[in-house]
C-alpha cells in the first residue's frame, strides 16, 4: 500500500463480526479463568460473565468453602472428643492413684499387724517354751518323787499333780490364743 492509499475502514459487519469472535473466544473461558479478581481485559471478563464463567467459578469457591467448613466441624468434633477423653483419662488417673493410695495404706496396715503379731506370737512361743520346761521340770520332780523308795508326803506328790495340771491349762490356752490369731 502506498501513502496514498488508504486502509479500509471496518464497517458495522466487520466490527460486529470482531465483537462477535472476541465473544466466543471470551466465553470459552473455563471457570478457573473467571476469577473476577484475575480477568486482565474487558473481552474476557464480558465473556466470563456472558458465559456463565463468573458464577461457575463463584460455585466452585462455595464448594471448596464448604468442604473446608464441613471438614473444620469434623475437626472440632475431633478435638473435643479427644479433650473429653483425656479430662476422661485424668479423672480415672486420679482415681486410679487415689486408690492405689488407699491400698498402699491398707498395706502398711496389715504389714504393722503382722510385726505385732509376730511379736505377740514371739512373746507367747517364749512363755509357751518357759512353761513346758517348768512342767517337764515338775514332771521330772513327780516321778523322782515316786520313784524315791522312802516315804513322800501325799501333799507334795499332790502340790505336783496340781502345778502340772495348770501348766498343762496354760499351755492350752496359749496355743489356743495362738491357733486363733
Amino acid at each position: 500500500m502506498t501513502s496514498t492509499e488508504s486502509r479500509p475502514t471496518p464497517n458495522g459487519h466487520t466490527l460486529a463480526l470482531l465483537f462477535a469472535s472476541g465473544l466466543l473466544l471470551a466465553s470459552c473461558a473455563s471457570a478457573s479463568e473467571c476469577d473476577p479478581n484475575a480477568v486482565g481485559n474487558v473481552l474476557q471478563s464480558f465473556g466470563c460473565n456472558v458465559g456463565g464463567g463468573f458464577d461457575a467459578h463463584l460455585e466452585e469457591q462455595r464448594t471448596e468453602l464448604a468442604a473446608v467448613v464441613e471438614q473444620t466441624e469434623l475437626t472440632e468434633a475431633e478435638t473435643a472428643r479427644i479433650e473429653a477423653d483425656a479430662e476422661r483419662y485424668a479423672t480415672d488417673r486420679e482415681a486410679w492413684q487415689r486408690k492405689m493410695q488407699q491400698l498402699d495404706a491398707q498395706l502398711a496396715l496389715l504389714q504393722l499387724d503382722v510385726i505385732q503379731t509376730e511379736a505377740s506370737n514371739a512373746e507367747e512361743e517364749a512363755m509357751l517354751q518357759a512353761l513346758r520346761e517348768e512342767l517337764d521340770e515338775t514332771q521330772r520332780r513327780l516321778s523322782v518323787a515316786q520313784a524315791q523308795t522312802t516315804p513322800v508326803d501325799p501333799a507334795e506328790i499332790t502340790q505336783l499333780q496340781t502345778d502340772i495340771a495348770e501348766r498343762q491349762k496354760a499351755i492350752s490356752e496359749i496355743l489356743e490364743t495362738i491357733v486363733a490369731e
